[in-house]
């Protein structure tokens, strides 16, 4: 499998440019889906337990933000970060 990415494919102003970067939010968070469709689930539907599951909560929780419909409801790298 391989899996690229070119985003924007230059660098930009963060400051100055937040509709491209809820733009590349939203293609991480299209990665994310991607990336935890792979996930081995167990019979019970988790994807193992502790730490394991939390995680691909998190990330699920993450990818949900990222890829939601309004550009004002993704966050920022920076608030994924934090919140991750």
């Amino acid at each position: 499998m391989k899996l690229s990415d070119l985003g924007a494919a230059c660098a930009y102003d963060r400051h100055g440019h937040t509709a491209v970067e809820k733009l590349e939010v939203r293609s991480f968070g299209l990665l994310l889906l991607d990336l935890l469709s792979h996930l081995q689930v167990s019979h019970d539907g988790t994807f193992g337990g502790g730490e394991a599951a939390a995680a691909a909560a998190a990330l699920r929780h993450a990818a949900a933000a990222c890829t939601a419909e309004s550009l004002e409801a993704r966050p920022s790298f920076a608030e994924l970060c934090a919140d991750l």
